[in-house]
């Protein structure tokens, strides 16, 4: 009989331990997150981490640009913000998600300016902007934010093809002549022509 009454005095003192503890932790968890206490009256004046805010973009000039990269593109939109960690994350799907990440410099809220990073094949890709170089304006591929939280580029495969034609394909001996080289149905920027 001794022993059941140690025993349930122990299951007492073990359940009054865990309502406590229990307490403590949701007292603790409701202070660090009310709104005092996440930011004290005035702290924001003094912080030294500054909050940005997450851009929309309106149009890239050009839309297109080689697979090899370097296509400088203007970036155009609102909410830019100059923090010197200024990026666009360019992401491709073929066949698994490629991801890379390009610095870009602030012209004005509404313009940013960037250089194409190479891509292994004509591709579009998904492209998103951020002023801290962290936030991203939409997550790799995703467009359920909504049309001004991404746009799309189109890498094109710049190596020439097609026919090339020489008019004028004979020169006299003592120079002077000129000639025209035409290419018949093929393409110099990823557009077929002719």
């Amino acid at each position: 009989h001794a022993t059941h009454h140690r025993r349930r005095q122990s299951l007492r003192l073990q359940n009054r331990f865990r309502l406590l503890s229990f307490a403590f932790l949701a007292a603790s968890l409701l202070h660090r997150a009310s709104p005092a206490h996440a930011q004290p009256r005035g702290s924001h004046l003094h912080s030294s981490a500054r909050k940005t805010s997450v851009p929309r973009l309106s149009s890239l000039t050009p839309a297109s640009g080689a697979v090899e990269g370097g296509t400088r593109v203007t970036l155009r939109g609102a909410g830019f913000e100059r923090t010197g960690k200024n990026a666009l994350r360019f992401s491709t799907a073929s066949p698994h998600t490629d991801v890379a990440v390009v610095p870009a410099t602030y012209i004005d809220s509404s313009t940013l300016v960037f250089t194409t990073p190479a891509r292994k094949s004509a591709v579009p890709a998904h492209v998103a902007v951020s002023n801290d170089g962290k936030a991203f304006s939409a997550r790799p591929m995703a467009t359920s934010g909504g049309a001004t939280t991404y746009l799309n580029f189109e890498f094109v495969d710049g190596r020439p093809w097609g026919r090339w034609v020489l008019d004028n394909s004979t020169f006299p001996a003592g120079g002077g002549a000129s000639t025209v080289v035409r290419l018949e149905g093929g393409s110099t920027d990823g557009i077929p022509h002719g």
